[in-house]
């Protein structure tokens, strides 16, 4: 019970910020790919530092993502058990 209610609580605490970290993630990926669809459609040639630099943020972003949504479904299922 005392895991549920500071799950609660965190929850009260964190809830906006974790949907706009969400959303700045999500939006920071559509505009990387957004890159790479403009670079592909107009056939210019990228230097290889362009694409390591998307690569790299892209792999950054998806990790951010992927981690938090863990972070989040952990504490759900921790919760959901007690």
């Amino acid at each position: 019970m005392e895991l549920c209610q500071a799950a609660r609580e965190l929850n009260a605490i964190f809830e906006t910020q974790i949907t706009m970290e969400m959303a700045t993630y999500l939006a920071c990926l559509a505009r990387l790919f957004n890159y790479i669809v403009l670079y592909i459609i107009r056939d210019e040639i990228m230097m290889l530092h362009n694409w390591l630099a998307l690569s790299f943020w892209l792999f950054v972003y998806i990790a951010r993502l992927f981690c938090l949504n863990y972070i989040c479904e952990s504490v759900s299922i921790k919760v959901n058990l007690h």
